[in-house]
């Protein structure tokens, strides 16, 4: 918490639309934001973070700390990038109507990162329009978009001088985990990972018993992936470096495909994206464990 003050006393904007003794509620509504961005906010803290942690904890760790991509409805972009100086969060848009009523040129959004679903993408590309944001494609999961149809979004944005800049995996409706509801990915990575994954369920037969289709994958995947000790090492000097480096990386699928090591989490959520694709549904279910116990 000494970390998080002294952060604090080093942006006058922060104090003006927070305290200690805020509520999550109340120190949203101060920033002026819309009740639509408020909800949103919300289900992501309330559903992944103790609720005695407090507000400036909570904002420091996921929003200004800048690890944390949590989107926000573009209508906010004053409140968000001018009031509370959070200019590395993306935008994102509550239509697909909003693709042509928006002026993108205008300079609240120029600079920012935008995030579109894939009907937002193909719609922006009929539109005729150019705009000059990062764009980020919204996806639940991998299913959701394979490595052939990201190449190809990509060079259609690239043709009309547009930048494809990444995957953004959000699961909306599923704010079970603080690590892989949200991941973004750049174009490579993600179609590395993405056809990774389709290895990963190559040969399975989709009508077999979903608990084979389960053993199998899981059999590979403890086959493939070793366990990256160094990412849960908080005892020395480097170790601790080389763990805040990957503090989120080693819990996402990417680093577990593209790396070949990660974390727990990194395996469940390779586990989980991979069951999808063969058409078994799955939860993520939060735990913890004695580290040391294990290791020893």
């Amino acid at each position: 918490m000494d970390r998080i003050n002294t952060f604090c006393k080093t942006n006058p904007y922060l104090r003006p639309a927070l305290n200690d003794n805020s509520d999550i509620e109340s120190a949203i509504t101060r920033a002026n934001i819309s009740i639509e961005t408020t909800e949103y906010l919300k289900n992501y803290f309330n559903n992944t973070l103790n609720k005695n942690i407090t507000t400036d904890r909570i904002i420091y760790k996921y929003l200004l700390s800048g690890e944390r991509n949590i989107p926000y409805y573009i209508k906010d972009a004053k409140a968000m990038r001018e009031d509370l100086h959070l200019t590395h969060l993306p935008m994102m848009l509550e239509s697909d109507d909003e693709i042509d009523s928006i002026n993108f040129d205008d300079s609240i959004y120029s600079d920012g990162k935008l995030l579109l679903t894939i009907n937002q993408i193909e719609r922006l590309l009929s539109s005729g329009k150019q705009i000059p944001q990062d764009v980020y494609i919204k996806i639940e999961g991998a299913k959701d978009l394979d490595s052939a149809n990201t190449q190809r979004l990509y060079n259609k944005m690239r043709n009309r001088g547009m930048n494809l800049a990444g995957v953004q995996v959000i699961r909306d409706k599923d704010w079970d985990t603080d690590f892989c509801s949200i991941g973004t990915y750049s174009i490579a990575e993600y179609s590395y990972a993405r056809d990774t994954l389709d290895m990963l369920v190559e040969g399975i037969d989709l009508s077999e018993p979903d608990i084979d289709k389960f053993a199998t994958i899981y059999s590979r995947i403890c086959d493939s992936i070793a366990y990256d000790y160094g990412a849960n090492e908080y005892n020395d000097t480097n170790g601790s470096m080389y763990c805040q480096s990957k503090i989120y990386s080693s819990r996402t699928m990417a680093e577990s495909l593209c790396e070949g090591q990660c974390v727990c989490a990194g395996y469940a959520d390779t586990l989980r994206n991979a069951l999808e694709l063969v058409g078994v549904e799955s939860r993520w279910i939060r735990g913890y464990c004695d580290f040391d116990f294990i290791t020893r």
